[in-house]
């Protein structure tokens, strides 16, 4: 055979092994692409079902948390309107069992695989909670002791600020599942178009078998992606629902926190549209800015105490705005205490009572003018009475206040002395050997001589200045803003007035004076005993003198 056909012969022979060669290689290939693929998209499905499992373990912990929370707020407020004790009761046990199943879930959701970002949100929840949970059973005790309007009030100024705190970790923990999933369903989409790509590149009959694997794969990959992103707009809905709480919050409450030495660190939109203050201008500040003087020193003192002390202060207070206007706030302040028990911070939730307080401002001078009408319908009863009044307080010999008119404004006085702290001085006087002149001269030139110094004494002091008669010969003075020395003096004054003035009847005569200032905190009966032993030594001492007390 001739080589060139032994050649021909050769090559068509071994053609067909070539061609099922090759073909086999293309396959194979083929087959490699495939599987490749197959295994590729079959990595990612895994990745895939793994993420939106390991997310929605994270984000349904996450909402029972959130509902368990929700839950139990509810029942706070079922158990302050209700009105049956078991009932109460009932409900009390309900919270306790919300409690535990919170803890139980925030158990399970600390054994997942966080990331840092997660478990920082989560401790700060977890502070968040402890301090809430105390507050929750202060509503529950006030409620079960029938204090429902305080339970209220501790509800929405305690327990709904402190809660926002916990409500608000929530939030962001879910806002970070949220980015998370949303993060991984874009990876997801991009591997599946890369994995996509791959399959049609291996052509032919491995095309169509990994388009329809692909698309098989691709479908599986949308359901777990829709998946994700109904997750996604569930966390998106509670955020929302949380942010609503927060501005409701905020439109009911003027809030502001304080650092230990009483600077503001932090104020809401409420405070500074009622106080006309920017943030600027309010922040490193303290509230002396705001300070309308209505309140005493000793006011603020008092409630600095109590909040420096770590217990909780309730009260009224009425401060100035920048324009000078006046605005009533009702206010409940509550310190944070670090490890040692003492305060780092302050954090004060207001309520706007203006209005409340100008409708009473209303209502008193409605008051105001019915009383004015019923006054001028009942003057001449007024008059009488004051005339009855006027006999009741008035000596009638000398005209002169009497010793039942000196008590009553006594007991005012001294009142004013000790929360003022004023200097307030008390005189004696008792005219000496008064007996003798009504036995040599008898008792209507007795009287006489009793008007007379009566008159001597009226001359002598201010008109703010109370003088009396204490009874037959005394007379007594009270002296505000005289002190010990003053004291002496105006007594050392009256006495020498009196000895040298040329009385109708009997010429001279003389008086002795016991003289005393009061001492804070001392009682009425107190000082007048003072007084009376100072006005018993002038005696004793030979008369005509003044002694003090």
């Amino acid at each position: 055979m001739h080589p060139h056909d032994r050649l021909t012969s050769f090559l068509r022979s071994h053609s067909g092994a070539m061609i099922i060669l090759g073909f086999g290689i293309v396959v194979a290939l083929m087959g490699w692409l495939t599987v490749s693929s197959l295994l590729r998209l079959n990595d990612i499905r895994a990745n895939i079902a793994d993420i939106v499992t390991q997310h929605n373990e994270h984000a349904g912990l996450l909402r029972q948390m959130y509902q368990t929370t929700r839950d139990r707020s509810l029942i706070l407020q079922k158990i302050i309107s209700e009105a049956d004790p078991f009932t109460r009761d009932e409900l009390s046990v309900r919270v306790d069992e919300l409690g535990a199943e919170f803890a139980r879930l925030r158990s399970r959701f600390m054994e997942l695989d966080l990331q840092p970002v997660e478990r920082t949100l989560l401790e700060k929840q977890g502070l968040a909670s402890a301090n809430t949970k105390p507050l929750q059973y202060k509503v529950i005790d006030l409620a079960k002791a029938g204090r429902q309007s305080a339970a209220q009030q501790v509800l929405v100024q305690e327990v709904m600020p402190a809660q926002d705190a916990a409500l608000t970790a929530l939030n962001d923990l879910l806002a970070f599942q949220d980015g998370e999933i949303k993060r991984h369903a874009e990876l997801a989409y991009n591997s599946e178009r890369k994995a996509f790509a791959f399959l049609v590149a291996g052509g032919g009959i491995s095309i169509l078998l990994s388009i329809a694997i692909a698309f098989t794969v691709r479908t599986q990959i949308k359901n777990l992606i829709a998946r994700l992103l109904a997750t996604s707009r569930e966390l998106e809905e509670n955020a929302r629902e949380l942010k609503y709480q927060k501005i409701a919050l905020d439109e009911h409450a003027i809030v502001s926190i304080c650092d230990a030495a009483g600077r503001i660190t932090y104020a809401n939109r409420k405070f500074t549209e009622i106080s006309q203050y920017s943030l600027a201008e309010l922040i490193g500040h303290d509230h002396r800015q705001l300070n309308s003087g209505h309140h005493p020193r000793e006011f603020f003192q008092e409630m600095w105490r109590i909040i420096g002390s770590g217990v909780t202060w309730h009260g009224l207070l009425k401060n100035r705005r920048k324009d000078g206007t006046f605005y009533w706030v009702e206010t409940t302040i509550v310190p944070f205490l670090n490890e040692q028990g003492k305060p780092y911070q302050y954090v004060s939730v207001r309520t706007d009572i203006t209005l409340i307080k100008e409708a009473e401002e209303v209502l008193h001078r409605s008051k105001e003018e019915l009383e004015q009408m019923v006054a001028e319908q009942t003057a001449e009863l007024r008059e009488r009475e004051a005339e009855l009044h006027k006999l009741a307080t008035t000596d009638t010999l000398t005209g002169i206040a009497n010793r039942r008119r000196f008590n009553l404004a006594l007991d005012a006085e001294l009142l004013r002395a000790d929360r003022h702290d004023i200097p307030l001085a008390i005189i004696l006087m008792d005219i000496d050997h008064f007996k003798r002149i009504n036995d040599t001269y008898g008792h209507p030139t007795g009287d006489s001589v009793l008007v007379e110094f009566a008159r001597v004494v009226e001359a002598n002091i201010r008109a703010s200045d109370l003088f009396a008669r204490w009874g037959g010969e005394e007379f007594i003075i009270m002296a505000p803003h005289v002190e010990g020395e003053s004291a002496r003096v105006l007594a050392e004054k009256l006495r020498e007035s009196v000895a040298q003035f040329p009385f109708t009847e009997v010429g001279t005569t003389t008086c002795s004076i016991g003289a005393t200032t009061y001492r804070a905190g001392e009682s009425e009966q107190e000082l007048l005993a003072r007084v009376d032993v100072a006005l018993y030594q002038a005696k004793q001492n030979g008369r005509n003198r003044v002694v003090m007390g």
